[in-house]
């Protein structure tokens, strides 16, 4: 994973992704061979299939340093010189920036986790709802995050190069672009509710009835949480790209502390809104934390 950060720094992410396609064929043909035997290649069920998946990892990684290696443009960018020397400063600097990212990270999974938790003390028939909320909502979530990485990397390119007004530029051009996908997404989500239900769910049967009706009330707020979310993670990585990694992991935990938790219990139990109102208190929370980076947004992203 370090490696693909540093190979879509560099504006070459085409790559991941072949390698990525590459490796399903090669996954599919490894588990068969080891999962089932071949060719004099015992059968080992479970862990033949652990095994192909540790091979893979293993031959991506190959793969993505030999590109590092032989491409001609990448040769002075190459992580694997100069390992024999330290320098006490860039560690200090990758700590800094590394460590309030992957305090994000932990606050915004908890979060989801601790909702689902939630959830479940209202019923089955809540929590597959949520469920099926919660993995429609994980398209729009990776293709902001892709959108997010491209408005990093080019926002710190060209903040590198003196171009402040250009890397305003690609902020605000990624959030355009995250919107005008996301937003088609949102009105599919609101107006094919059923759809997007049948597809984890089977619609013919009466026990999935109760589910398909609490997606369909929970599907407007659960749009309107796909496109905050969608702003909020763009902004985020934005803001990465001008070493600004603190301030967004504070807003995520007070987001999520002081907004998220506290408005989901009072809306669901104290007001009765139940799974709406869990819902409701996790737009809470990402709108307090995308309103907040507004302006820094304007100012460099």
């Amino acid at each position: 994973m370090a490696l693909r950060q540093v190979v879509t720094g560099l504006s070459r992410p085409l790559v991941i992704t072949v390698i990525m396609i590459a490796a399903v064929p090669i996954n599919l043909a490894l588990n068969i061979v080891l999962v089932f035997g071949w060719a004099g290649i015992p059968a080992l069920g479970v862990a033949g299939a652990g095994i192909a998946t540790a091979l893979v990892a293993w031959i991506k990684l190959a793969l993505l340093i030999i590109y590092l290696v032989r491409h001609p443009e990448l040769k002075e960018f190459s992580p694997f010189r100069n390992l024999h020397r330290i320098d006490f400063v860039m560690w200090l600097q990758i700590w800094r920036l590394g460590l309030p990212v992957a305090a994000v990270r932990i606050v915004e999974g908890s979060m989801f986790q601790v909702t689902l938790l939630m959830m479940g003390a209202f019923g089955a028939t809540a929590l597959a709802a949520s469920t099926v909320m919660v993995g429609a909502l994980n398209l729009s979530v990776t293709i902001a995050v892709a959108f997010g990485h491209g408005a990093s990397v080019r926002v710190a390119q060209e903040l590198g190069g003196g171009h402040v007004l250009a890397s305003q530029r690609a902020g605000w051009l990624a959030e355009i672009a995250i919107l005008t996908i996301v937003v088609p997404i949102a009105l599919f989500l609101c107006v094919a509710p059923d759809f997007v239900t049948s597809i984890i769910l089977d619609p013919d049967n009466p026990a999935n009835a109760a589910t398909f009706e609490l997606v369909r009330e929970l599907r407007w707020i659960a749009a309107l949480f796909a496109l905050v979310q969608a702003v909020e993670v763009v902004i985020t990585r934005a803001l990465r790209g001008r070493k600004d990694t603190m301030v967004p992991m504070l807003m995520a935990a007070a987001g999520f502390w002081a907004a998220g938790i506290p408005c989901a219990l009072l809306l669901s139990r104290t007001a009765g809104m139940g799974p709406m109102g869990l819902w409701i208190g996790m737009d809470r929370r990402f709108w307090c934390h995308g309103r907040t980076h507004a302006d820094p947004l304007a100012k460099a992203a």
